[in-house]
Order: C-alpha cells, then structure tokens, then sequence
C-alpha cells in the first residue's frame, strides 16, 4: 500500500487514470488530477518494478485537457481494446505519441457532453454504451463490437457514466 501527506498537492483522481500496459493515462486538467500526481504515480510504479512487486515496467503518460469543462479523461478519451479508443480529440492539448497508432472512434461534442463515450467495456469487442448514443452504437459496430445499449441518463447529469459507475476487478488473464 501506499500513501502520501494529505498536506501536499498532489492530486489523482480515478477518472483520470486509464490503463493500457505499458502505459497509464493520466488527465491533467484544472480541477482533478495534476502532473504532481502523475510523477508521484510514476514513481510508485518504478518503486514497484525495483522491488519486484511487478514483473515488467510501466509508463505514465500525462495527457493534457485543454477545456476546463472536462472533470477527467474518461469524460472525453475511454480505451475500448488493443489501441483502439473512444475519444473527443478537440478537448486535448496534443495527442500522446504513445497513443498516435490507436484506432479511433470519434464523437462529437455533443456525444461527449452526455458522457456517451464513458463506455463499460465488459469483453474483449463487448461494450455496454448509453440507449441514447445510436451514432456511436454504429460505429462500434462497424469496428466488429458487440453493442449492448441500456437507458443510463441520470448519472451523466452528475457528470458521471457508465465506467465512473463501475468498480474495477481483479482478472485472471487468459491465456
């Protein structure tokens, strides 16, 4: 486990925080997560290579909002499988270049204000997405996804979604 002083300002907030070894996303906007949090994170996961605790090294790759509307990354970037993502491009500062070979599915703006692109991915190509967002239904279908729309409205007014509404799990991989 691991803990920091609560006096000093370093901020990491779960929406902000996007898996895909080798590399964690980390949001940087105005109100969640900073590049405190992401160095501090960094430094956790070297820690934990040096000590053993996990077997192969880790990235944390810091991706800047550039809309002071955007609480987390996940309102705006969600990755759905192997380098492919769910994304509004225009609310980010740049694009990593960890992520400039990625298959990406767009939205639009609208798309991303009801939180359309915080998907559940629940399989590998199944994803569980709001009813409302038939736009982005197709294109994942088009992408070869099994698409299971549920009505899902209520949370986004509190600018949540479908993946702020789940809580991780521990997988066993499949090998």
């Amino acid at each position: 486990m691991h803990t920091l002083n609560q006096k000093d300002k370093i901020y990491l907030e779960g929406g902000d925080v996007i898996v895909n070894y080798p590399y964690v996303f980390v949001g940087i906007g105005k109100y969640a997560s900073n590049e405190a949090g992401a160095k501090w994170l960094q430094s956790i996961l070297d820690k934990d290579y040096e000590n053993e605790i996990v077997d192969k090294p880790w990235k944390v790759v810091p991706v800047y909002l550039n809309d002071d509307a955007i609480l987390h990354l996940d309102c705006c970037m969600t990755i759905i499988g192997p380098k492919t993502a769910i994304i509004h491009k225009p609310v980010l500062k740049d694009l990593p270049k960890e992520l400039v070979d990625y298959k990406f599915i767009d939205i639009d703006a609208k798309t991303r204000k009801e939180m359309g692109g915080n998907v559940l991915v629940i399989g590998p190509k199944k994803v569980i997405v709001q009813k409302r967002h038939t736009a982005l239904q197709e294109a994942l279908k088009n992408e070869g996804y099994t698409v299971i729309p549920i009505v899902f409205t209520w949370h986004s007014l509190l600018d949540g979604a479908l993946r702020c509404a789940s809580c991780p799990l521990v997988r066993e991989k499949n090998e």
